[in-house]
């Protein structure tokens, strides 16, 4: 059966197969599915490609404002998928998947959404990577790029650990107690998430005179920083920090500061706009739930389209021409 509804997708006549077809595939394996309809795994997958496929290719643009852009890791060693989202209220999906998090995987996007659509984004909502900005800049030069909160923020997570990590070392070849050695998680939590045997951990590692203490500092008092009413305050509470965190003399610290400065103005842009990239956070733990519910995937194309099947919101149903 699975194979008849291939031929009808193809000839554009599978109006009333498809969405029984596609709830199916929702609630079971596809393994499962294919049992239903006495068919293979390949011919399942095969279906749904097709069908996503078509909805690619008549995908609209034309309420896309605003879109965020994100990645996940896949496979171990570093590989990571590149995924942006349309983030903006009222179509709120994902809209491209690259197996790679290069330049050219972002400008490929672009280059899909046309330049007509291009200049309907107002906000982009990314990291600080600096391919990410030129390309950005590039395609969508009149938008406002935001850089996102959680993505700073893990900034001055990755320098705690490694100062942390550093330190711990250090102490174990002075002979020192090891304060630091069970303290990573209670150090990049935030405060309020932490429990109530964390919350005693940190005071204790607190009282010590240690770099990794000076650095957690600095990463704590930063988060001041979105708490200012505006740019202006935002600017004046930036470089008060900065000042600090320079003298420091923690490096991993003064590398992020002065990350941060090169990229001000557009981290400056927060305070102005109304799009944030959680809702690119909340896709990508779906994502790693798909992933995580079919053990894995070896092929990236059936993880891709997967994906695009779950959360891309495409419309799977071909009307007849």
């Amino acid at each position: 059966m699975i194979k008849s509804v291939v031929q009808e997708l193809r000839s554009g006549q599978a109006n009333g197969v498809l969405p029984r077809f596609g709830s199916l595939s929702h609630r079971r394996r596809w393994s499962e599915t294919a049992a239903i309809f006495r068919a293979s795994w390949q011919t399942v997958f095969r279906s749904v490609r097709y069908a996503v496929m078509w909805g690619i290719a008549h995908n609209s643009w034309e309420n896309v404002t605003a879109i965020g852009i994100d990645e996940i890791a896949w496979k171990k060693g570093h590989k990571y998928l590149m995924l942006v989202y349309q983030i903006n209220e009222g179509g709120r999906r994902l809209l491209f998947v690259a197996q790679e998090r290069t330049k050219e995987s972002l400008a490929q996007f672009f280059r899909m959404m046309k330049a007509d659509n291009c200049q309907r984004v107002e906000y982009v909502v990314s990291d600080m990577w600096r391919n990410y900005l030129d390309v950005v800049q590039q395609f969508v030069p009149n938008a406002v790029h935001v850089l996102d909160r959680f993505h700073v923020m893990k900034k001055f997570n990755e320098a705690l650990d490694e100062i942390r990590r550093e330190e711990t070392r250090e102490l174990r070849v002075a002979g020192y107690e090891p304060v630091l050695r069970k303290a990573r998680w209670c150090l990049l939590k935030r405060q309020e998430n932490l429990t109530d045997r964390q919350t005693t951990s940190l005071r204790a590692f607190l009282k010590h005179n240690l770099k990794t203490v000076r650095a957690w500092s600095l990463k704590e008092l930063f988060r001041f920083f979105w708490q200012e009413t505006d740019a202006v305050g935002g600017r004046a509470f930036f470089e008060s920090w900065h000042s600090w965190a320079i003298r420091s003399r923690l490096d991993p610290i003064k590398k992020v500061a002065r990350m941060l400065k090169n990229r001000l103005d557009r981290i400056l842009t927060w305070f102005v706009s109304p799009i944030s990239n959680g809702v690119a956070l909340g896709f990508n733990s779906r994502i790693q739930s798909i992933k995580s519910a079919a053990r894995g995937f070896r092929i990236f194309e059936h993880y891709r389209i997967r994906i695009l099947f779950y959360c891309g919101k495409l419309s799977l149903k071909p009307s007849e021409t």
